[in-house]
C-alpha cells in the first residue's frame, strides 16, 4: 500500500458522492459512471452506507432510552 493511502477515507468520499448524486435524483447507473464505478460496487457502496446508519440509529436509540 502506498504510505498516504487511506481505503476508509476514500471509501467515505465515494459514499458521500454517492449519497448526494442520488439525492439529486440521478439514476444508479450515472451514479456509477460518475465515481467511474461498475453498478455492483456502488450497491456495495449503498449497502455499507444503509448498515452504517441503521447501526448509528441503533446505538443512538439505545443510549437516548437508557
Amino acid at each position: 500500500m502506498k504510505p498516504k493511502y487511506d481505503a476508509g477515507k476514500n471509501l467515505k468520499e465515494q459514499m458521500d458522492a454517492a449519497v448526494a448524486l442520488y439525492e439529486e435524483n440521478c439514476s444508479l447507473q450515472s451514479i456509477a459512471d460518475a465515481l467511474n464505478l461498475n453498478a455492483n460496487a456502488l450497491k456495495q457502496i449503498i449497502t455499507m452506507q444503509h448498515r452504517s446508519n441503521v447501526n448509528l440509529l441503533m446505538q443512538w436509540l439505545r443510549t437516548s432510552t437508557s
